[in-house]
């Protein structure tokens, strides 16, 4: 089987290129796959060199407009064209390409259709285009939560038959349950966006530190897009001196470390198409306190407690409530491992390989 693998690869990766990295580990592992092309809108500089130098896999880099016509003749000599995100470079792979040759398409989310006032104008318009033009054209869509499917058959009309849920996994392996509480320190991953919540959960901390003088709120992410306004609310926070902590993108080590210290990890987002940071936390036997919409509640289960993520009284309220209570933390923690175990990446992976293969032998 040739593959052709339009995917974006970074060193500081968001939960979509740590997936894109472990799957084309896999990938290359794997006896029934001839060959990988590997085409990247933003290069393969921050690729582990063991891909690089692997026979198996060829590169175009950088993907454009103008790189289009090659791009299509590579996919025409595949058998499958996997893309793992909704891009603009790629909608041209869908309207141009062979009949003969399988398109998968991996949808994360369609947020930026149903909220294109969170993203960039050409996010929004890419999505719209997508919708209008390109929807009916994958053989095959994978989502990573039921309720990314409901919103492509509800807002898109794609058939229920041609999408397929596959979770993602925690690079995590679930620890034992943590007993060691009483920092008072709530943790906050994520990509530094507007639909992440940080702008309300910054308010709900005052809440918090009025009740709780000890609280103290650590936050950890890159910044993203439309994060002006949000990252001068933080700064000014932290120059106040009331226990509010930015420390950017952190390596993965130093985030493990965080989440085995940390009360609880907090993920106040309006909106998304899984949730990935409560999952590592839990796995780490952290306790997570998170927004009651879209899939969130899908990864987290009974595991975590819930809180409306536009009510800044309700988030506080929540983490208030979880902070003065070391027997809930304990019971958090026993059953947020056990749910983290539910999410394997090998067995994730092995799903994801399985889809692709079955395209071929229907």
């Amino acid at each position: 089987m040739r593959l052709t693998v339009i995917a974006s690869f970074l060193e500081r990766k968001t939960g979509i290129e740590r997936e894109n990295e472990m799957l084309l580990n896999k990938l290359i592992n794997d006896d029934e796959i001839e060959k990988i092309t590997l085409i990247s809108p933003v290069g393969f500089d921050q690729i582990k060199d063991e891909y690089l130098k692997n026979k198996k896999v060829e590169f175009l880099v950088k993907l454009n407009f103008r790189k289009i016509p090659t791009v299509i003749e590579i996919v025409n000599n595949s058998d499958i064209c996997l893309i793992t995100n909704v891009r603009p470079t790629a909608i041209p792979v869908h309207l141009f390409k062979s009949k003969r040759v399988k398109t998968v398409q991996v949808v994360h989310d369609i947020i930026p259709w149903l909220y294109p006032r969170f993203f960039p104008f050409i996010s929004g318009l890419t999505y719209k285009t997508f919708k209008l033009l390109i929807k009916n054209k994958p053989d095959l869509y994978i989502v990573h939560s039921e309720h990314t499917k409901s919103d492509l058959v509800r807002y898109w009309g794609i058939d229920p038959k041609k999408i397929v849920k596959v979770c993602y996994g925690s690079f995590v392996k679930p620890v034992l349950p943590r007993e060691n509480f009483g920092s008072k320190k709530i943790l906050f991953v994520s990509t530094i966006e507007p639909r992440k919540g940080i702008d309300k959960l910054l308010d709900a901390f005052l809440i918090v530190k009025k009740e709780i003088p000890k609280a103290q709120l650590i936050i950890v992410g890159k910044v993203g897009w439309k994060a002006k306004h949000i990252f001068e609310k933080i700064h000014k926070f932290v120059d106040l001196k009331i226990g509010v902590d930015y420390l950017g993108y952190i390596s993965d080590e130093d985030l493990m470390k965080l989440y085995s210290e940390v009360d609880v990890l907090v993920y106040p987002s309006v909106y998304e198409g899984f949730g990935v940071p409560p999952l590592e936390a839990m796995a780490c036997g952290c306790p997570v306190a998170v927004s009651n919409v879209s899939s969130i509640p899908e990864v987290v289960g009974d595991a975590g407690v819930y809180f409306n993520p536009l009510d800044v009284n309700d988030i506080a309220g929540t983490l208030i409530r979880i902070l003065k209570d070391d027997e809930l933390k304990i019971e958090m923690s026993k059953r947020g491992i056990e749910r983290a175990k539910m999410f394997n990446w090998d067995k994730c992976l092995d799903e994801f390989i399985s889809v692709l293969k079955s395209l071929i032998k229907n």
